[in-house]
């Protein structure tokens, strides 16, 4: 199966920019206001072949898959890196 775009999008933010830790992930989060969450990029524990795993406040980890991320937005430079086509 070939890698999906986000799956590419966030390695490479990871690793060759270094730039995750500068993000902010949105997610649907059904019961979360306008159902959305958002984890900043440095709680990224992991990026699997599907999902992501974050570390939350208590340091949980907890398991999003690729289909619940909308957006992922540098703070720091204040640039939309990549939306969820509606």
């Amino acid at each position: 199966m070939p890698e999906s775009l986000i799956r590419k999008v966030l390695n490479k933010l990871k690793w060759d920019s270094k730039d995750l830790d500068e993000c902010e992930i949105s997610f649907l989060h059904r019961g979360a206001p306008q159902d959305m969450k958002i984890y900043p990029g440095q709680k990224v524990k992991e990026i699997t072949s599907s999902y992501l795993i974050f570390l939350d406040e208590e340091e949980e980890e907890v398991v999003i898959p690729f289909h619940r991320l909308r957006k992922i937005f540098n703070k720091k430079t204040h640039q939309l890196i990549w939306e969820k086509n509606s």
